[in-house]
């Protein structure tokens, strides 16, 4: 009985092999995007806290230099948190809120130290004049960094 179907060729379709190198092409690709989109992610979280970092200190300054009472921000490994001097006490008011870090940060302050008040000081101060404690600090998120300076009287500065 002839049902009009004829099998198919023995070369079509594709063999074992090419799928297995099909599948493994499309692996590496899928591998490859990943990563690089990790880094990138990286990359901006790091730029978000230096963001983050430059809006706060902005802030600080303003209030020191239009309040006439030095502000403050005390850095730790963990976050930080905005401190307010007191003249009265010729102490520090430090803010229980801490802000944590998303990423990881070395600070380092450079030479200047305004050592006014009972400690602890603060890290970073701002002057009613607009000084502030010169610094430098890196943020660091999946082996990407982004550094950056204060000389003590201008704004901070970001680069990579």
């Amino acid at each position: 009985m002839d049902t009009g179907i004829k099998p198919a060729p023995p070369e079509a379709g594709f063999s074992l092999l090419e799928m297995l190198v099909v599948v493994t092409v499309l692996a590496i690709l899928t591998v490859s995007v990943g990563l690089s989109m990790s880094f990138g992610r990286s990359k901006q979280q790091a730029s978000d806290a230096a963001n983050q970092l430059q809006t706060t200190l902005a802030q600080l300054r303003n209030t020191a230099i239009y309040s006439g009472v030095a502000q403050g921000l005390v850095i730790s490994q963990q976050g930080w948190r905005v401190a307010r001097f007191v003249p009265e006490s010729r102490g520090w008011d430090m803010s229980a809120r801490e802000i944590r870090w998303q990423v990881g940060v070395a600070f380092q302050p450079t030479s200047q130290d305004f050592s006014f008040g009972v400690p602890p000081v603060p890290e970073v101060v701002f002057l009613p004049d607009g000084q502030s404690t010169p610094f430098e600090i890196t943020f660091s998120a999946l082996g990407r960094y982004q550094t950056c300076r204060s000389d003590g009287w201008s704004g901070l500065t970001c680069g990579l």
